[in-house]
């Protein structure tokens, strides 16, 4: 987005923006929410300080709308989404054990000389 219509699409004037870039200026609230808005993220998003600040605006949109719903439903939809992250995170775990478990075959099947490259079997024999 050139300076242009990002100062059209902020309603932040194209002259401010570029004090702001060249730290000629100290960004004003206001000027730091239209910026926000701008870019359909939080001013915490924008300024990258708090712990909501790795969500954008859809996402928290979405916790408020949870938030709002009668209690048996939040109940219903945070089951749901703990079940997938849990299903997610022990699929990872399964992974990588597998994966352990693959190296350290083959580990065991070259220390006892079951397995091994002709290259390497000569060098073992000797």
């Amino acid at each position: 987005m050139d300076p242009n219509g990002f100062g059209h699409q902020s309603a932040v004037s194209r002259e401010m923006i570029g004090k702001y870039e060249r730290a000629e200026a100290v960004l004003s609230i206001e000027d730091a929410k239209k910026i926000a808005d701008a870019f359909a993220v939080s001013l915490d998003y924008l300024a990258g300080e708090s712990m909501n600040a790795s969500f954008d605006k859809k996402n928290l949109k979405r916790l408020q709308d949870i938030e709002k719903l009668d209690t048996d439903t939040k109940e219903k939809i945070y089951f749901v989404i703990d079940n997938i992250i849990q299903n997610v995170k022990a699929k990872k775990l399964l992974l990588n054990n597998l994966k352990k478990e693959r190296l350290c075959h083959v580990l065991c099947m070259y220390e006892s000389k079951k397995y091994m490259p002709p290259p390497l079997l000569k060098i073992c024999k000797n």
